[in-house]
């Protein structure tokens, strides 16, 4: 007996080190997906799965970053599947006021997208969320209307679990023998699909029925084969149900000290998933089995411990506020269906009056698409000339005005005022243009002017803040030398001044409406054409 014992002891431990290898592998997976895109959602969702009985507190932590993601990009499943893990958080940890405002948003996510499959998904847990607030004619409604969905899209997997949560259902209403029927017909359909961890949970309600009948041995082996495929899975959930089944049954039978053994063990599990209802229903457990073997003191500290988590789970503002959001719900689904109505109506009547001129609108749409085809050809071919004839037309005017002053860099004192500061201006951008930290404070200082006097002198002369006019100038030099192909792209960029590729590119673009590879791209292409250089002066406007 020992040795089959270890046997079966070695089986779960090996299964369980290959399910952690899964798990493990999905996390491995998630770290290549970096990128905030439905391959990462998919796996973390994944994850959830494995995740959120035995590891709450992670589950919730990446259904919110499921969430985050899932809404900047518009991704209905994962958006769903979101609020689907906190709900089932919140039910784990017993907050079922939170739980049920999720489980609401899961539907509404799934309704909006005509996701039946998602709202099955959605009825569940709204379902399992009324159950444990006692509202069984709610949970009823949600669990038949999952049941319905599934067995039209025959979906064995979810066909098994509504059959559960309706015998559940009924072994709550005292009606064990509708319970059993339940029971087993999700138990035949899950062995069928090999799905072991719904049969757990069968086995699991099973034992329930059979230790209401007192037949204590038979539910014994159902919380047993629930125990093995529980460690087998790591599911911790359901190992805590397991040893507090067997613990309550130990009691029963006298054998208080494995009894409260068990049960410790459940209580153990259950605190490391912080679950308020499931410690609660453990310690009152464990004040039952103290008070059958007479140990009063023990079971009134239960008792009170007991009372402490039943004060936290059941208030009067928590039913108002359950009450509330069905109420909202319902007002803001009436709302969804009169707008849909409104529309259906208008888009009829606009079909109408567009099919009339339907076949015209496709002859028209075919002729203005050969036509934008061959337009955007000649476009992309041009457009490295049109760019650059707009700029030397724009600013043809100061490049005339201030032609003298960039050729003759000595000057005169007859020399205009506005035509002397450029000179020095340019002389001085010029003189430091490969320094990516030459800024305006440093052309201030070799001007002997403040910044401010700077500012306005300046503008007043080319239009231009002094930061601007560096940056002008330096992209004009880099344009420059890009069409004279000096160098590459990038030790260009830094003769001039920009030691950051990137933003060196963007700002070329910005100024020309063309990256530095395309104007050199353009330049290629044009070779055999009229050639428009870049003046080597640098009219400012």
């Amino acid at each position: 007996m020992k040795i089959l014992f270890l046997l079966s002891a070695l089986f779960i431990t090996s299964v369980s080190v290959s399910q952690n290898k899964k798990l493990d592998s999905l996390y491995q997976v998630l770290e290549k997906f970096t990128k905030q895109d439905t391959n990462r959602i998919n796996t973390m969702i994944a994850i959830c799965y494995y995740e959120h009985t035995s590891h709450p507190e992670k589950s919730k932590e990446m259904a919110e970053e499921i969430l985050s993601i899932s809404n900047d990009i518009h991704f209905i499943r994962g958006e769903g599947y979101g609020h689907r893990y906190i709900a089932l958080y919140h039910w784990i940890k017993g907050n079922y006021a939170e739980g049920v405002k999720e489980g609401f948003k899961m539907l509404n996510v799934f309704e909006r997208a005509s996701n039946e499959i998602g709202m099955a998904k959605s009825y569940m847990v709204l379902g399992l969320l009324h159950e444990e607030l006692r509202d069984f004619d709610q949970a009823k409604k949600y669990f038949l209307k999952a049941l319905d969905i599934n067995e039209r899209k025959k979906l064995a997997y979810d066909i098994g679990y509504n059959l559960n949560s309706l015998g559940a259902l009924h072994s709550s209403f005292l009606k064990y023998d509708e319970a059993e029927k339940y029971y087993l017909r999700s138990l035949e359909i899950r062995k069928k699909i090999a799905d072991e961890e719904g049969m757990s949970q069968s086995y699991s309600n099973l034992a329930g029925v059979e230790r209401e009948r007192k037949n204590y041995t038979k539910a014994l082996g159902y919380l047993q084969q629930t125990l093995i495929i529980g460690k087998k899975y790591n599911n911790k959930n359901r190992m805590a149900v397991a040893y507090m089944g067997m613990g309550k049954i130990n009691g029963l039978i006298g054998k208080y000290d494995e009894g409260e053994h068990l049960l410790q063990q459940a209580l153990a599990i259950a605190k490391q998933l912080n679950g308020k209802e499931r410690i609660r229903a453990i310690y009152s457990e464990l004040a039952a089995l103290e008070e059958k073997r007479k140990n009063y003191k023990a079971a009134l500290d239960f008792t009170k411990m007991q009372d402490e988590y039943e004060d936290s789970l059941f208030t009067e503002h928590r039913a108002e506020q359950i009450a509330e959001l069905e109420v909202r719900y319902e007002t803001e689904k009436k709302e969804q269906a009169i707008a849909l109505l409104e529309r259906d109506k208008k888009i009829e009547t606009l079909w109408k009056n567009i099919s009339v001129a339907g076949l015209f609108l496709v002859v028209f749409v075919s002729f203005a698409g050969s036509l934008f085809f061959r337009y955007r050809e000649n476009k992309n071919r041009n457009l490295f000339n049109l760019q650059i004839d707009y700029l030397t037309e724009q600013n043809k005017e100061i490049s005339i005005k201030y032609q003298q002053t960039i050729t003759d860099v000595k000057g005169n004192n007859s020399e205009p005022q506005e035509q002397r500061l450029m000179k020095k201006v340019l002389v001085i951008v010029e003189k430091n243009i490969a320094d990516p930290t030459f800024g305006v404070e440093r052309m201030a200082e070799e001007m002997s002017m403040s910044r401010a006097s700077l500012n306005r002198k300046l503008k007043e002369a080319s239009r231009h803040s002094p930061s601007d006019f560096i940056r002008l100038v330096r992209l004009k030099r880099a344009a420059s030398m890009i069409a004279g192909q000096v160098d590459s792209i990038t030790q260009i960029g830094l003769a001039v001044g920009f030691n950051d590729h990137s933003y060196f590119s963007k700002s070329f673009r910005k100024q020309f409406g063309v990256s530095p590879s395309e104007y050199l791209s353009s330049i290629e292409k044009n070779e055999q054409q009229k050639y428009v250089e870049v003046p080597e002066t640098f009219e400012v406007y």
